[in-house]
């Protein structure tokens, strides 16, 4: 899922739908130094355990809140967005709000990676962006799609 970002040149990251911290734990090993980090995590749990672990990044609670949540760090304009977010469990308002701020706050040669269970968010990113790439990680349990936007 990580695969695709060219950490060299990554000065903003935001990551959508932490979790346990699995994809955090590994861009805290590979953004650089003086990269700015904004993680969204909606469990109070997991993210005051994710703020502890990763204290050099910018937590946040709502990933509908992206556009402004980001502006209150000065960071209006991102290089990559990692997701996680079940889209599934989203009503399509609320996948829509998301994709179109993910659009909006990326630059304009960033990059929107997510992974689903299914084929679900296809159409709509191929709306949102110029280039959707989708590759199949059989192993993944279950298996799972990671999307790679431009």
């Amino acid at each position: 899922m990580l695969e695709p970002i060219p950490w060299n040149h990554v000065h903003t990251l935001v990551e959508l739908g932490a979790g346990t911290g699995v994809f955090t734990q590994m861009i805290y090993d590979l953004v650089r130094p003086d990269c700015q980090v904004a993680v969204f995590e909606k469990e109070e749990e997991m993210r005051e355990l994710l703020k502890r672990e990763f204290c050099g990044f910018h937590m946040f609670s709502n990933a509908l809140e992206l556009k402004d949540s980001l502006s209150s760090i000065g960071a209006d304009r991102v290089d990559c967005i990692v997701s996680g977010l079940p889209f599934a469990n989203f009503s399509q308002a609320e996948r829509e709000k998301i994709i179109r701020q993910v659009r909006e706050t990326l630059r304009e040669d960033g990059l929107f990676i997510t992974f689903q269970y299914s084929l679900q968010m296809k159409t709509m990113l191929e709306a949102a962006f110029d280039e959707v790439s989708i590759s199949l990680v059989p192993w993944n349990i279950p298996p799972a799609f990671v999307y790679t936007c431009k």
